[in-house]
């Protein structure tokens, strides 16, 4: 985090927030650290945490010494009175000193004798603490996380670079001594015990750059501790907010409520702190302090997921997260509009060409990983793929028609498989997705992949002309992978139009087809509209999820049954547990005779056990036999299958649930009559 310096009172006081060099390669005992860059990195560590107790020293900013505690080491802890603690520690003197650091007559940073431009002390609130490193033989220094790192002037040699840095330091009554190195210098900071103002910064978190960003109109609440006797004092915070602390049942504890205010506009009159930003809690003891304060401010506005991204923050694809820091920079369009890597890609207006929608082309040789696009554009962008995709990683689609195997001499594949990878994110989310074939699908893994996310939301399957060959094929959205962590699929329109009940066409469609080694453990399947989507074999009737179990492993039980004539039977089953399933508020709806039976899921399981909700999906006909949709394939008189517990497995079967013109084709529109509007998509 950035190492600000801060200002209040008649001298220049400073906020301390240092984190000092750390590294990752020492170990507890200094004894087995026998390589010397490691023990060079414990000295540089020793340096900058001594270096952040001497920028308390100049600028305590309302802070005082709650206690010291001095460990078994020799070194002292010191803790502040809004809790945060500094490490003193004498050191070595080292055949060679570490740099000198002073402070100017006019409050800045000296290092080795020069004066630097970055201010040590003063009223600015910008001030920041140097932190130093050893790197290829010399010292360095920055100020702030972002500063570059220098080198530190001087003719030196750091190989056996020491770390002392104070002469001495003790506790005498009721002040804490430092005797800086040269022997003469020493500071004297009083130790006022038990005193403490400090907000849990932790809960609710900051953001990244230490604010914590209240909407306009909105409140936020944090726990304040405050003890020792002190005389509490109200809160300061920024022109047009509004802040306020109120005990809580604990004694010496508070809630402290910050009020953002009611527009996104004020004037910034007030000269209390760094009024612009700062909420400030106080407590005094006689002539002493005790201070905490927290950064705020308003979410900035943003007018497009671009600006927001541009600005280093996440954006969403339906709620999953796309963080610059793992996606990197955004990128423009390629010329040609052919995409041949990863990336975040948007599309806006400005970037449109003169066609009526930018047309993009997918060919990615080495597999996807990481690609995201965003249409933000007033009109539908079409992304055209050819081939089929190999699939390494996340893939991301923000509204966009999809079109696969458009073109003449295409080979009609699945359009992604991911093989044997895992980690795989795939989010679509307002798409139209063209261009499926009969026996193939969207997604398939050919040795064994797993899936993170696969995520549909607010897309329409349109599925007409899809190379059918007999009156039985099949279409898969998902096949073949073992395990899909979290499947969600909601508000979606997916129907299937051919030209006639007799002809070829697809009766055997999966949105998961495994049953072998097929996992799911999350499984969402609420708000959709199917349309002649059916989930039948030639020789049995199966269901739109057909997998080995939902839920996140599977043990035996023993139960007892009875058979079609009564006889009672027991039998050791697989259960699976920890299922988190949730499936309501779907439709479908069939123009075409139902061949036979039809089920939502269909498992190996005798039965699966979690969280489960499954109610309110309905089946429609407009004409045929109207055989039975259920929820979940049973087979209870053989101890095979049953539903979950509380579970009603029939499904509700209506002549028409549909307006008289609700089934617009060409338009895509399927509307519901007033009764049944809140079931299926809803757009």
């Amino acid at each position: 985090m950035k190492k600000y310096f801060k200002s209040y009172i008649l001298f220049a006081l400073m906020a301390l927030t240092f984190a000092g060099c750390k590294t990752d390669d020492l170990k507890d005992d200094l004894d087995d650290l026998k390589d010397r860059v490691t023990l060079l990195e414990e000295q540089v560590k020793i340096l900058n945490d001594n270096v952040e107790v001497l920028a308390y020293v100049l600028n305590p900013d309302n802070k005082t010494i709650n206690r010291v505690i001095e460990e078994e080491d020799g070194a002292f802890t010191i803790v502040l009175s809004d809790n945060q603690e500094l490490r003193l520690e004498i050191g070595s003197q080292g055949s060679v000193s570490e740099p000198s650091i002073t402070v100017s007559e006019d409050g800045y940073w000296v290092i080795n004798d020069e004066k630097t431009q970055n201010k040590a002390i003063g009223k600015d609130g910008d001030n920041l603490i140097p932190e130093f490193k050893i790197e290829g033989g010399k010292w360095k220094v920055r100020f702030g996380e972002k500063g570059k790192w220098e080198d530190v002037a001087g003719d030196y040699s750091v190989s056996e670079a020491g770390d002392q840095f104070f002469e001495s330091a003790k506790v005498e009554g009721d002040n804490f001594v430092i005797t800086a190195k040269n022997g003469t210098t020493k500071y004297v900071m009083p130790i006022v015990a038990g005193l403490t103002c400090a907000i849990n910064k932790e809960n609710p978190a900051p953001t990244p750059s230490g604010y914590y960003e209240i909407k306009a109109g909105e409140k936020k609440d944090f726990d304040v501790e405050i003890t020792g006797d002190g005389r509490l004092l109200a809160p300061i915070y920024p022109e047009g907010w509004r802040a306020e602390l109120t005990p809580q049942t604990e004694a010496g504890k508070y809630t402290l409520t910050v009020y953002a205010p009611l527009s996104s506009t004020s004037t910034l009159s007030r000269a209390t702190a760094n009024n612009s930003e700062e909420v400030v809690v106080r407590a005094n003891k006689g002539v002493f302090w005790a201070v905490d304060k927290i950064k705020v401010r308003l979410p900035k506005v943003y007018t497009s997921e671009k600006e927001k991204y541009d600005d280093g923050l996440p954006i969403e694809v339906n709620g999953f997260s796309i963080d610059p820091a793992v996606y990197g920079a955004s990128k423009s369009l390629p010329e040609g509009n052919s995409i041949s890597e990863g990336g975040v890609y948007f599309i806006t207006d400005a970037s449109q060409t003169s066609k009526t929608a930018t047309e993009i082309t997918l060919n990615i040789a080495n597999g996807i990983d990481k690609l995201v696009i965003i249409n933000e554009s007033s009109s539908k962008s079409t992304l055209k793929i050819d081939s089929k995709q190999t699939l390494k990683g996340t893939l991301a689609l923000n509204n966009l028609e999809v079109k696969a195997f458009d073109s003449s001499g295409a080979t009609k594949d699945y359009v992604f498989d991911i093989e044997g990878n895992s980690n795989i994110n795939i989010v679509l989310y307002k798409c139209v997705i063209k261009g499926l074939v009969a026996n193939k699908g969207l997604v398939k893994s050919t040795n064994k992949g797993s899936i993170e996310t696969f995520s549909i939301h607010s897309s329409d399957f349109v599925l007409t002309n899809m190379g059918e060959t007999t009156a039985n094929d099949e279409m898969n959205i998902v096949a073949d992978v073992v395990n899909c962590k979290v499947y969600s699929f909601c508000d979606n329109i997916m129907a299937y139009n051919l030209p006639s009940p007799s002809s070829n066409k697809i009766s055997n469609f999966k949105l998961f087809r495994n049953n072998t080694d097929g996992v799911i453990n999350s499984l969402s399947l609420n708000n959709n509209t199917f349309i002649n989507i059916t989930a039948n074999s030639s020789s049995s009737a199966l269901g739109l999820f057909y997998l080995n179990y939902i839920g996140t492993a599977t043990r035996k039980e023993t139960i007892t049954y009875k058979d079609n004539k009564g006889v009672e039977h027991t039998k050791e089953v697989d259960i699976a547990e920890g299922a988190v399933l949730e499936m309501t508020k779907n439709i479908c709806y069939f123009t075409i005779d139902m061949e036979k039976n039809s089920f939502f899921i269909r498992h190996k399981c005798y039965q699966i056990r979690g969280e489960i909700k499954v109610e309110d999906n309905i089946a429609g006909y407009v004409k045929g036999e109207k055989e039975s949709f259920k929820n979940f394939y049973t087979s209870v008189t053989n101890g095979q299958a049953n539903s979950p517990e509380g579970v009603k497995n029939d499904i509700t079967a209506k002549e028409n649930i549909f307006e008289e013109n609700g089934l617009e084709w060409n338009t895509f529109t399927f509307k519901p009559t007033a009764e049944f509007s809140s079931y299926g998509a809803q757009r």
